[in-house]
């Protein structure tokens, strides 16, 4: 793999980004609750549920969110 290959992995990510990545997941976590509470239609939660396993995945692993 040459250096405009990008890795399987996913992007690079900094310290700094990895902290923002954790701040954005725990305001989406509060996100789901607050429409679990309001009995929101459950395709919503579960379409945002979806994307919180694959931050927090990328977040653990620093992998592709996608794999």
């Amino acid at each position: 793999m040459n250096d405009s290959t990008p890795s399987s992995r996913g992007p690079e990510i900094t310290p700094e980004g990895r902290a923002m990545w954790s701040r954005a997941l725990d305001r989406m976590n509060e996100a789901l609750a607050l429409l679990d509470q309001s009995n929101a239609p459950p395709e919503i939660g579960a379409e945002l549920d979806l994307a919180i396993n694959r931050l927090q995945n990328a977040i653990e692993g620093h992998r592709n969110p996608f794999e």
